[in-house]
């Protein structure tokens, strides 16, 4: 038996078992498997909803503070009362907090309740232009209906990350 015989094999092949009539032929744990994987998925799936959340954020709102984001024309039409001058680079600089505070754990109260904020203006564009957020019908949006109806998503991966927001400190009894 050789040193690579003798190496631990890892949880998820544990129970890999040798069928005796195809010799050398291992069937796989698919239950031994699916644990594996889904014990990671609970491990790491709040921290990678977290850096997604930040990378998004981060990275708009820098397009914004540069000048370069392709949001900026609907921005200046939805918020008309506003300078752009000055409202777009804010925007920018407030989404690029909001992505700051996700990356940090003890931050991610801060980050919802700037998110919350930012989202309640990302749907205006339906209230304020639905010419241009909607074709034939409310059921039919354009590209730009499109890119608002996502932030569905990112509010439903900021509600996961805030359902776990109580797990980072100790545990009081």
């Amino acid at each position: 038996m050789s040193a690579a015989d003798s190496q631990p094999l890892p949880r998820f092949l544990d129970r890999v078992v040798i069928d005796p009539t195809r010799p050398r032929a291992p069937v796989l744990d698919l239950d031994a498997l699916d644990r594996a994987a889904v014990a990671w998925m609970e491990r790491h799936g709040t921290t990678c909803l977290r850096v997604s959340l930040a990378l998004v954020f981060g990275w708009f709102g820098a397009l914004k503070l540069v000048g370069l984001s392709p949001a900026d024309g609907l921005v200046q039409r939805t918020v008309s009362w506003w300078d752009p001058a000055w409202f777009i680079p804010f925007l920018g600089a407030w989404e690029c907090l909001i992505g700051v505070c996700f990356l940090v754990p003890r931050a991610n109260r801060l980050a919802l309740v700037l998110m919350a904020t930012q989202m309640a203006g990302t749907f205006l564009p339906f209230i304020v232009l639905p010419a241009e957020t909607y074709t034939r019908s409310i059921l039919v949006p354009t590209i730009e209906g499109q890119y608002i109806i996502k932030n569905v998503v990112l509010i439903a991966a900021a509600i996961a990350v805030g359902s776990r927001v109580r797990d980072d400190g100790p545990r009081r009894t």
